[in-house]
């Protein structure tokens, strides 16, 4: 080879060798880039606090899912397929019942009837009623056997994260039992989160404050806003920003549990003036209110 086609052939090896370090180079830069782009876009959640007095009932929903925790009394069970009708929901992945009281379930047999359903969660059960027996005949007419939570479980929809937490003990020996059975379900969506407690009271509550991921931005307060010897310190462990207060004219909140949460400097939102919807987009909460027709 002469001293020409040498000094060609090296140029190639080092034009080549040039442009492998580029090629490897750019497919870094990719994969780093990608790192950084492939976030995972958490899409607009929103939740309504439905209207419907002293009971529960909340319907979570993005434009493909929903989730409905608690529905109410029985009286309530048209309302709500009805508002589920103008949001064009027909279709509910997780119903998820925190317990058996009948503000709380009540609803549960028109809605069952009347939405195709695809899972059901309970607590474990601590009592019989016409409500229950209704909730239980629902179920059966559409071929759904209810799971029981009798350990934390938590599931992802449509970019939202779901946590429960069930009860510790299977009695809590009191005279509502049912209360302190309650399921804790927390939603998270991006960096922000919402923590339901159903009618969680004090023997619940010394559970929950040893929990430390219970903290939320949006509190929906237990039991209707009844006060607790240990309301100030769930309050405070929750350190939510907002909180949400299911009751009605006839049976309203307690006046201390609105003094702990005007001291915690929490903004309280109470059902029993109206629907309150909350949105939570790109990290940032919005709350409105309808004015109540009551």
């Amino acid at each position: 080879m002469n001293r020409v086609s040498k000094k060609k052939s090296l140029i190639s090896v080092c034009l080549c060798i040039m442009l492998l370090i580029m090629l490897s180079a750019c497919d870094g830069q990719r994969k780093e880039s990608g790192g950084k782009t492939e976030e995972k876009t958490v899409p607009a959640l929103n939740i309504e606090c439905l209207d419907v007095g002293k009971a529960d009932a909340f319907v979570l929903y993005t434009a493909s899912s929903c989730v409905m925790i608690d529905c109410g009394e029985k009286n309530d069970g048209k309302d709500i397929v009805d508002f589920l009708d103008v949001k064009g929901i027909n279709r509910i992945d997780y119903l998820i019942l925190s317990h058996f009281d009948k503000d709380h379930i009540g609803g549960a047999k028109k809605l069952i009837g009347s939405k195709d359903i695809e899972k059901v969660y309970v607590t474990y059960r601590t009592k019989t009623t016409d409500k229950t027996e209704d909730l239980d005949e629902a179920l059966y007419g559409v071929g759904i056997e209810p799971e029981t939570i009798r350990k934390y479980i938590s599931f992802e929809l449509d970019g939202i994260k779901y946590e429960i937490w069930p009860p510790l003990l299977e009695s809590y020996g009191s005279d509502d039992d049912s209360n302190d059975s309650s399921l804790i379900v927390k939603v998270t969506a991006g960096k922000r989160s919402m923590l339901f407690t159903g009618d969680a009271e004090n023997r619940r509550l010394s559970e929950l404050l040893q929990n430390d991921a219970l903290k939320a931005d949006i509190l929906k307060l237990p039991h209707h806003g009844k006060k607790e010897n240990l309301s100030m310190q769930f309050v405070e462990h929750a350190a939510s920003s907002y909180a949400v207060i299911t009751s009605s004219d006839d049976e309203k909140e307690d006046d201390g549990i609105l003094k702990i949460l005007d001291e915690l400097g929490v903004k309280t939102y109470l059902t029993r003036k109206g629907h309150i919807s909350v949105k939570i987009e790109n990290d940032e909460i919005l709350i409105t209110q309808e004015k109540s027709n009551g």
